[in-house]
């Protein structure tokens, strides 16, 4: 119960009561505890601009995977198949001339034109396209499955590591294409940089896993 601050008396309960009935002087109120705020739209649209990402992210993942699945199924000729695996087998052999660093150094390359606002998912998405013309050829070639040889694929962490990585570009290339869009190319800045460096870390650990496994595989094969 309130008591005045100057006479001591107890101060009426009439919530309306603005001065002390001995003195006069003005009643002082408690001030009231402060209440939890509701979150500021500040907030609100950070946190829903984080679940629209990852969304995008994830979208990107599965078309990353959708688009490899399809350039494998396709049919595919001899003459084709052959002039594909022609291909992979010079990138074997600059493989088993420089190890990481052209494993690193081709993925980084396809990955960092997959962060062109507009065009890089349209790039990214024929670059898996064409790894799936890959295994369709290898499938072929060998008389094996193009699936199951899809699925051995995937089997390994490095191919998850290099789908995210693409996945991580071509969603920043659509979001700087929006804020491009948008007018607010400066605020996507310290994102993409961010972005880019995450990408080229995630490359560089799955060329040393893809090496590995390669040095692995050869051992285990003689």
């Amino acid at each position: 119960m309130p008591y005045c601050r100057r006479c001591g008396v107890k101060l009426p309960e009439d919530p309306d009561a603005r001065f002390c009935p001995r003195c006069g002087v003005p009643i002082v109120l408690p001030e009231k505890p402060a209440t939890v705020l509701e979150p500021t739209a500040e907030k609100a649209r950070l946190t829903s601009g984080r679940l629209n990402r990852r969304t995008t992210l994830i979208i990107m993942v599965l078309l990353c995977i959708i688009v490899t699945f399809f350039g494998a199924l396709l049919p595919i000729n001899v003459s084709e198949a052959k002039e594909r695996f022609k291909e992979y087998s010079k990138v074997e052999e600059a493989i088993n001339n420089f190890g990481v660093a052209i494993i690193y150094g081709n993925n980084l390359m396809h990955n960092v034109i997959m962060f062109t606002p507009l065009i890089g998912p349209l790039y990214g998405l024929y670059v898996l396209f064409s790894t799936g013309r890959f295994i369709a050829a290898l499938a072929l070639l060998r008389g094996s499955n193009p699936v199951i040889l899809m699925l051995s694929v995937l089997a390994f962490p490095h191919a998850w590591i290099e789908y995210l990585s693409y996945a991580l570009a071509m969603s920043e290339s659509y979001w700087l294409t929006s804020m491009i869009i948008k007018h607010r190319l400066k605020d996507e800045a310290a994102v993409f940089f961010k972005t880019m460096s995450m990408c080229a870390l995630l490359l560089l650990a799955a060329a040393f896993i893809e090496m590995f496994l390669i040095n692995y595989l050869a051992g285990f094969s003689r």
